[in-house]
């Protein structure tokens, strides 16, 4: 019996324990991010390619424990280039170090210098090959560990929670509407960038009671950033503006998960409802599920042939990550995504609760892919042409104002109680062209409250961070300062954000 367990104890595990670590590790860092449905090929990848690599080694070198290592040193490779890229493009921007011409032929000297020398060594490498099971082993019960304590014992904590608590003699509770138009830019710019007059919707908004807030602007040009500093009412931590990575992106999307407008209004009394895409913590998500963030990437980024497609544009993995038949499925759900939103924010109507209710929804349009036509009828192509994207853009825009007044007409139909409606672009057009960022921030935004009186105090240059600063000082009783307009042009890359 201790022969066989000494000689499991040898077998090349740590080709598991690479993957595994990862897997798990990332599962500590983001996994209340997404869920295994969104994520599972770039997982099967990570698993599939270093038993693969170790098969081919053993036809060739036909020794078990060499053919381990040749397969690990590849792996490690294949897994990590791409984050040894990012780390000198950050401390070494536009070194020749940092980058491919460089890295992947000095890579493939290393490469080859360590494989001669295993092929050659008549070493039989149990010694390392223990080693590299045990801290590989190590690894993974350390973060287990901690997702184990996380899991089991890390209760929902409110202390983040702001205090909406009202503070002021008579006054009531009034339910909010807190309506996200993803991408939707300032009546300016769609004037001055695409040629199209948007007085149809504005007059529609006005002639209902709602406010315009004409020289509104978003404060960055990134959906995550925005909103986590809209909901934390407060600019979100410096990130590197010169290179903009994935894991910048994913921060902003977990700084909004743990946002203290949301408990601070359950804390307040009110019955919270995320109809978004986007996840906050001690709050059920009300919406469909899909890929928006493309949270794969996380694991992506350890696929050195995947930051080659998305970095330098080889083409030939198109029909592994960027197929055709994966765009259609992305636009189908992006499309039945706001008609379900809107359907749900009927049956909460509906319910005609008596707790004030915070209700924050989401239309993930008139942001790209553009798949409905001006009239709303959805288009048979949903891939944008640079030569008609303006023109889809504006389509897409018309859809949506469409969407705005069912919503809008909808709400004020059967909500008879004291409310404040928001609609607001997150950020406008992105033009994806540095000298453009600055037009990237104007965006759409409309303010209506029942009490008439008070929307004379919401300025016409209100950016998006201070928007609950003033609710909470007009409805709650607070005296919360307003923040100086900033603007963050977040230089994001088209490719999956890397």
């Amino acid at each position: 019996m201790k022969t066989k367990l000494n000689a499991g104890f040898f077998l090349p595990w740590f080709l598991i324990g690479v993957p595994l670590f990862l897997v798990v590790h990332l599962e500590l860092l983001f996994g209340e991010l997404y869920t295994f449905d969104l994520v599972w090929k770039p997982v099967l990848f990570l698993f599939v390619c270093p038993l693969l690599l170790f098969a081919i080694f053993w036809f060739f070198v036909r020794h078990l424990r060499r053919a381990a290592l040749m397969a690990f040193i590849t792996t490690l490779f294949i897994f990590f280039l791409s984050e040894v890229k990012y780390y000198l493009m950050l401390k070494a921007p536009g070194s020749l170090f940092s980058k491919y011409i460089f890295l992947l032929p000095f890579s493939g000297i290393v490469l080859g210098i360590g494989y001669f020398f295993i092929w050659r060594s008549k070493k039989e490498y149990t010694a390392i090959v223990r080693y590299l099971n045990l801290i590989f082993f190590l690894f993974i019960v350390y973060d287990a560990g901690q997702l184990l304590w996380k899991k089991l014992y890390h209760k929902i904590d409110a202390g983040n929670a702001f205090d909406f608590s009202n503070t002021c003699a008579g006054c009531t509770k009034p339910n909010i509407y807190y309506i996200v138009l993803d991408g939707y830019s300032a009546a300016s710019v769609l004037q001055k960038d695409f040629g199209f007059n948007n007085d149809s919707i504005t007059n529609w908004l006005t002639g209902n009671g709602f406010k315009m807030i004409d020289s509104s602007k978003s404060n960055y040009n990134i959906t995550s950033y925005s909103l986590a500093s809209t909901f934390n009412m407060q600019y979100s931590r410096e990130v590197n503006k010169d290179v903009f990575l994935l894991k910048d992106y994913v921060n902003g999307i977990k700084e909004f998960y743990h946002n203290g407008l949301m408990p601070g209004m359950k804390k307040a009394g009110y019955k919270v409802e995320n109809l978004s895409f986007l996840q906050a913590k001690g709050i059920a998500g009300n919406a469909p599920r899909f890929d928006l963030f493309n949270m794969e990437h996380l694991f992506n980024k350890y696929n050195l042939f995947y930051q080659l497609y998305t970095d330098m544009g080889f083409h030939f993995a198109d029909k592994l990550w960027s197929s055709e038949t994966e765009k259609q499925k992305f636009a189908l759900q992006k499309d039945a995504y706001s008609p379900a939103l809107f359907n749900n924010l009927k049956k909460i109507l509906q319910a005609r609760d008596t707790q004030p209710m915070f209700n924050y929804i989401h239309y993930y349009t008139p942001h790209a892919p553009y798949t409905r036509d001006a009239l709303g009828n959805r288009r048979e192509s949903f891939a944008a042409n640079p030569l008609t994207e303006g023109q889809e853009y504006v389509d897409q825009v018309q859809y949506t104002n469409k969407l705005i007044r069912e919503t809008v007409t909808e709400i004020l139909e059967k909500d008879p109680n004291e409310k404040i409606i928001i609609l607001q672009g997150d950020h406008g057009f992105r033009f994806d062209v540095p000298e453009k960022y600055k037009d990237e921030f104007p965006n759409f935004s409309a303010v209506y409250f029942t009490k008439k009186e008070l929307l004379q105090q919401i300025p016409v240059n209100m950016n998006n961070v201070n928007t609950f600063r003033y609710i909470g000082n007009l409805f709650f009783g607070k005296q919360l300062p307003i923040l100086e307009p900033k603007q963050f042009a977040l230089k994001y890359r088209i490719k999956a954000f890397h």
